[in-house]
């Protein structure tokens, strides 16, 4: 019994440290001076414990890394609460000027800035999993935009955005097809995480092409990431939208940006 409850310690601490990066070591803390408490007292402290820390200490802490979270404005916001919840939202804080100007150049169309992961708040080199190189402030993905009827809307066909791909039409290339058959079976594994979303959406394809080249007037952004399929659709020709290799997975969900 206390080799399983161990085992089960260990696992929710990897998972904690794995999603949100500082949520195992708050959890191991409550465990410890806890330890002979009710478990739904150690899990209600934990909560609240984890609430305070990340919304009141963290961020000045990450400023020693270099990093803010993304600031909330009507035109800048997460596409999913889960991301702020498990502090994936953290940038260099050119990233929040960047924001703030496209998301006030492009309201008046009606479009807001919909971001999805961007970084953990400490250290550089720290993986934020399942991602290969969101690990120093510099990476931030965005959402793509997409209509309901004739109007644009903000949902998102998949509920972290992730997943809900505007996939190749015919006479498009098919990326997904040629990675997979030269062996990366994992190109199209958020696949999994493209459930509930609004699924009675259309692809905004002026809209999210006129982000784009907003994103593409600040020199600080280097390089973009797209499935080639939308870079043709888009008519989009700036080197600085390339492709991310097959060893990484599809970007017709969202698009990746980088300093």
């Amino acid at each position: 019994m206390q080799l399983l409850k161990l085992f089960s310690h260990v696992i929710v601490f990897a998972l904690l440290t794995l999603l949100t990066q500082i949520g195992g070591v708050i959890y191991l803390l409550c465990i410890y001076f806890l330890r002979n408490r009710k478990w739904y007292t150690k899990l209600g402290i934990f909560i609240l414990a984890y609430s305070l820390f990340c919304f009141l200490v963290l961020p000045s802490i990450a400023r020693v890394s270099g990093r803010e979270p993304i600031r909330l404005s009507p035109n800048v916001k997460p596409v999913s609460w889960f991301t702020v919840i498990c502090n994936r939202h953290y940038v260099d804080p050119v990233w929040n000027d960047i924001l703030e100007n496209v998301g006030e150049n492009l309201k008046y169309e009606g479009i807001q800035i919909s971001y999805m992961d961007a970084n953990f708040p400490l250290f550089d080199g720290y993986p934020l999993i399942p991602h290969l190189s969101h690990n120093d402030g510099e990476k931030l993905d965005v959402a793509l935009i997409f209509k309901k009827g004739d109007n644009i809307s903000t949902n998102q066909p998949g509920w972290l955005g992730y997943g809900g791909y505007v996939g190749p039409e015919p006479g498009e290339t098919n990326q997904t097809v040629k990675c997979k058959s030269a062996g990366h079976g994992q190109y199209d594994i958020t696949r999994y995480l493209g459930f509930g979303g609004d699924k009675d959406l259309t692809f905004a394809e002026a809209e999210t092409k006129r982000m784009i080249e907003a994103f593409l007037k600040f020199p600080q952004v280097k390089k973009i990431f797209l499935e080639p399929h939308l870079k043709e659709r888009m008519r989009l020709t700036n080197p600085k939208i390339r492709f991310h290799g097959c060893h990484s997975v599809r970007h017709d969900d969202h698009i990746h940006l980088q300093l």
